[in-house]
């Protein structure tokens, strides 16, 4: 029984390495290119008014004929992990398995709301009614 779950335990971790993109160079100055899911990603470098780069990456989309910009990140390991956790968050969320739904409250508590904040509901209301008018004896 254990070396079938060592196998087991073996395939997965080479499913995973598997289900990693293959990123292909796509120019001269550092671009790469992916198909994952069906979509086309492409990073490249992001260009300040000089163009000169600063270390930001453009994230790009095949969209109907042309690259449509996504967003843009610091390095090029975390434009990557930014595509990776899209790709996570776009899963339906009745999906069955670890990767599958969205819980926006983890650990089921409430949120504590700091009284300082100019947000805080009692302040809003405080603020909603106006001053306090004082009683005439």
């Amino acid at each position: 029984m254990k070396n079938f779950s060592l196998w087991v335990a073996a395939m997965d971790e080479e499913l995973q390495e598997a289900a990693a993109p293959r990123w292909k160079k796509a120019g001269p100055s550092g671009e790469i290119e992916a198909t994952i899911g069906g979509k086309k990603y492409k990073i490249e470098k992001a260009l300040d008014h000089n163009e000169r780069h600063k270390g930001e990456w453009k994230v790009m989309v095949w969209d109907r004929g042309d690259w449509e910009w996504e967003t843009t990140e610091y390095g090029k390991a975390n434009a990557k992990a930014w595509i990776m956790d899209r790709l996570k968050e776009d899963t339906p969320v009745n999906a069955v398995g670890t990767d599958g739904g969205v819980d926006l409250n983890p650990t089921g508590r409430s949120v504590k709301m700091d009284r300082r904040s100019r947000w805080d509901i009692n302040k809003l209301f405080r603020r909603a009614n106006g001053p306090k008018k004082k009683q005439e004896k």
